[in-house]
């Protein structure tokens, strides 16, 4: 099963998400730093939010502070 192409991955909108045999892992983007489920770029004021819809669909929302 591949859960990163069917969405089916909680890496947080910063990452990109990297199948494995049987699971997957989350790394974070350049620029962003953290542990792939939680990502901070440097002197972001940005804020990012993830909500997940009924069938693991993610809807990705930024919200400039």
């Amino acid at each position: 099963m591949d859960e990163c192409s069917q969405g089916m991955d909680d890496c947080h909108v910063n990452a990109t998400c990297n199948n494995t045999e049987g699971s997957y892992n989350c790394s974070c983007k350049d620029g962003f730093t953290g542990d792939g489920f939680t990502c901070e770029g440097e002197n972001s004021k940005n804020l990012y939010v993830m909500i997940k819809g009924r069938q693991s669909n993610k809807y990705k929302m930024l919200i400039k502070l």
